[in-house]
């Protein structure tokens, strides 16, 4: 009897040893499985009424708990989240706060056109590989967009404007942006008299 007891007992904490190990590694992947569902069921209901409520993006958070809606502000957002708390599930909403940015049509289009010339820019620095040259968020004013390129790499800044100005120009189409935007784009050398 003597040597049956602490046989069992290494059995014993052996047994909650590998199953609290096996509880464990099962209850992740559950969790990043219910997260990516929850996901891809408030993306449904969000991508059902895109044109409805003239949405410019949207942006369910991964890390943060926020559902970033950018929309057209001719729509109406009361009757947004109204639509939305009854068609999306309580369960999901309870993970979520749901922040809305009303923008004009007009300017959304700018912005969207900057930002497409931005990661274009930014794509070809990379495939170039390009050290020292940062592009800057864009800014826009109505109808005309800057793009703002901080250069302090060894390749002038009229070379470079150059290059990324026939780069745009060759993927104008592809691009997609309306012929009245119109934009600059401008290279600029940092000042590091302070440093």
């Amino acid at each position: 009897m003597k040597k049956k007891f602490p046989i069992l007992i290494i059995l014993t904490i052996s047994f909650m040893i590998i199953s609290t190990f096996l509880y464990l590694n099962n209850v992740t992947p559950t969790i990043q499985n219910d997260k990516k569902a929850r996901t891809e069921r408030i993306s449904s209901v969000l991508n059902d009424v895109w044109d409805r409520f003239g949405f410019f993006s949207y942006q369910i958070g991964n890390t943060d708990t926020t559902i970033w809606i950018v929309m057209d502000d001719s729509k109406n957002e009361e009757e947004l989240m109204t639509y939305l708390t009854e068609n999306l599930s309580p369960s999901d909403l309870k993970y979520y706060n749901i922040k809305i940015l009303k923008k004009n049509k007009e300017e959304a289009k700018v912005e969207r056109a900057m930002q497409q010339i931005s990661y274009l820019i930014f794509d070809y620095i990379q495939e170039k590989g390009y050290k020292n040259i940062k592009v800057m968020y864009p800014t826009f004013d109505k109808m005309k967009g800057l793009i703002t390129i901080e250069n302090s790499s060894e390749v002038s800044n009229e070379v470079l404007k150059k290059e990324f100005e026939n780069l745009v120009v060759n993927h104008y189409t592809e691009l997609s942006i309306d012929d009245k935007i119109s934009y600059e784009i401008q290279l600029i050398t940092p000042n590091h008299e302070n440093d």
